[in-house]
Formats: C-alpha cells, sequence, structure tokens
C-alpha cells in the first residue's frame, strides 16, 4: 500500500491524458467553451480544490494522517512550500559545506535533497533511497505508535558516514564491510565491466547475504567506543548529522577512558531531548547515577550537559562513562565529551 492520498490516481491520469491526445478535437469554440467549463467544474467540487487553498490551508483541526495511516500530503507541506502559505520554510542545509563533500542523514529526502549543495550525498535512514540501509532489517521498535508505510528506520553502522565522505570502505563491522564492498562494485563501479557482473549475479543468489548481522542491526547492542573517538571539543554550530558525532541505539553508549580520571565536572553534548542516566564507572563498577532531562528542540542543535562529581567519586576515579537514553529512539547522537 501508499501512504499518500491520490498519489496512484497519477498513472490513470497520465494514460487518460494520451488517451485524450489521440483523439481528433476538431470542434467548434463553443463546444470547447462547454468541455473546459465542464471539467473545471468538476475539479471544483472535488476535495480540497487548490484554487481554494488559502493562506491556512493545512493548519487547524483536520487531521493530516488519517487512522488508516493515509495522509493528505499537499495540506502537510502547504504551510512550508505553498505559493499563498502564511510563512514558507526553507528546507535547505543552513550547515553544509559548498566546498568539500558533505554527507548528510535526514528523514525527509525529497525536498530537503534537492536543497542540498552538489557534492553532498544525502542518507535517509527510512532507506527509500540507500542501496545499503535498504538491505539491513528496520529497527524493531517496540511500544512505539505504529509506523507510516514504508518509513521503517535503520541503525546506520558505524563508519558508514565516514565511508560515504572519503570513498573507502570504513564499515567497522568487518562482515557487513565484505557485504559493502561488493555492493559499492554494483553501485559505484566501472557499469560495463565483468567484476560488475559477476557481483550483481552472485548478489542476486545470496553469495553475501549471511555477511548481515540481522539480529544486531534489527535490535542493536549497546555501543562501546574508546574516548579518542569521541570529539573532546564542543561545536555548537555542527548539526546533529555531522560525522564526528557518535550515533548510538537505544541500548546505550560507553565511552571508555585511556586510564584512571579524577575530573570534577563530566560535560557532555545531546542533539536529541529526552530523559537519560549518564553512569560514571570504575572498571564496570557504577560509581555514581545521573539524571538528565532535555527538552525537545527543533532546530536539532547541541544541548551541553555539566554534571558536577561529589568528592567520593572524584576521590575513587572513573575509567568508563556509560549513557542510557530512557525512552526507545531510532537513535542518539553524541556530539563531545569533557572533563574539567
Amino acid at each position: 500500500g501508499d501512504f499518500m492520498a491520490g498519489r496512484f490516481l497519477s498513472t490513470p491520469f497520465w494514460l487518460a491524458v494520451l488517451l485524450l491526445a489521440r483523439r481528433d478535437w476538431s470542434l467548434t469554440r463553443p463546444l470547447w467553451l462547454v468541455l473546459i467549463s465542464g471539467i473545471g467544474l468538476v475539479g471544483l467540487f472535488s476535495p480540497d480544490p487548490p484554487v481554494f487553498s488559502g493562506p491556512l490551508y493545512g493548519t487547524g483541526n483536520r487531521p493530516l494522517v488519517y487512522p488508516n495511516q493515509i495522509s493528505n500530503e499537499r495540506a502537510f507541506f502547504y504551510q512550508q512550500t505553498g505559493l499563498r502559505a502564511m510563512q514558507r520554510r526553507d528546507f535547505s542545509f543552513q550547515n553544509a559545506s559548498s566546498q568539500k563533500r558533505e554527507v548528510l542523514v535526514y528523514s525527509k529526502l525529497g525536498i530537503p535533497a534537492f536543497t542540498a549543495p552538489r557534492n553532498a550525498h544525502v542518507i535517509d535512514f527510512f532507506a527509500l533511497a540507500d542501496p545499503l540501509l535498504a538491505r539491513l532489517p528496520s529497527l524493531d521498535l517496540v511500544n512505539q505508535p505504529p509506523l507510516k508505510m514504508g518509513h521503517h528506520p535503520r541503525f546506520l553502522p558505524a563508519g558508514y558516514i565516514q565511508a560515504l565522505e572519503t570513498g573507502e570502505n570504513h564499515l567497522r563491522d568487518p562482515a557487513l564491510a565484505v557485504y559493502y564492498e561488493q555492493l559499492r562494485l554494483i553501485t559505484r563501479g566501472p557499469i560495463w565491466s565483468r567484476a560488475r557482473f559477476g557481483a550483481i549475479w552472485r548478489m542476486h543468489f545470496g553469495r553475501w547475504d549471511a555477511e548481515i548481522d540481522h539480529d544486531f542491526y534489527r535490535n542493536p547492542t549497546q555501543i562501546r567506543v574508546n574516548a579518542s573517538e569521541v570529539p573532546a571539543l564542543p561545536d555548537l554550530a555542527a548539526p546533529w548529522y555531522a560525522a564526528v558525532n557518535v550515533l548510538f541505539s537505544a541500548q546505550g553508549l560507553t565511552i571508555l577512558l585511556e586510564g584512571i580520571a579524577y575530573p570534577e565536572t563530566v560535560e557532555l553534548g545531546f542533539y536529541r531531548g529526552g530523559e537519560y542516566e549518564v553512569i560514571l564507572m570504575k572498571d564496570g563498577e557504577a560509581v555514581e547515577r545521573h539524571p538528565v532531562d532535555l527538552e525537545y528542540g527543533e532546530d536539532g542543535r547541541q544541548q551541553v550537559v555539566a554534571i558536577s562529581l561529589s568528592p567520593a567519586a572524584r576521590a575513587v576515579g572513573i575509567t568508563e562513562v556509560q549513557v542510557m537514553p530512557m525512552a526507545l529512539r531510532h537513535w542518539q547522537v553524541l556530539g563531545f565529551l569533557r572533563f574539567q
């Protein structure tokens, strides 16, 4: 099925126009006027005809998404893109660079991708147009509202953004890296090469299907990274999809320090609102637990959280910092970790 009201009428409409174009329309002017007037009147009796779409179209109490998950996409986007909208929205990526190759992660692939720089590569985590993510299982989001048809989020494999930025295979999952290497040959290799056609043949018959860990990417386990992999300085102007940020799942993130640290304050940068628990640990044992409650912002900017350690925790020291989301989300994003 589909979720856009009227989308499936596009093909019948196009075929009807072809049929009309093949007819002999040598009619007199009065007949033309009657025909055009009749078509116009029929259009005016359709639900929400465009000619009556005023500045407030798409607002009010009328539902944009109906209980059957069919949505009125024209009304949904009218206030951002409509000709007579009250306040049209700029969908362009304000933080994208026009000088270097930029990898951008976004949920609404269509409009933002048109406004992105020509050197940008847009990843949509619903995998509508991404050859690797489309072959990964969608996240198992239990206890969540029903997902819109075709909108099933994937977890971004570690190193995938860097791979697209550099054009090299930086996937940290060694098995998935083998799969991705063949997929890169199919999607980016010389179009008429024998190696590419051989990879297409073997891919169709499941030669590398076993390299995908379906259980992990459907329900990712806790992510563990070294402190050197996390930015130590905040860049409040950086968007959440910047490659330096650390993405992790609802199972949490553990940052392994190089040795024992004795900070007075731990600062972290979060991009997503909600409730978290920051656990300061030493050799796998919790030293202190700190709840964090952040507001949900609309601009996707980093929110800085400063956690002061108790004198007892400062004396013991920490070797790990664990971040645990209290609510299930597609993924979380950490911008930096700094000790004071």
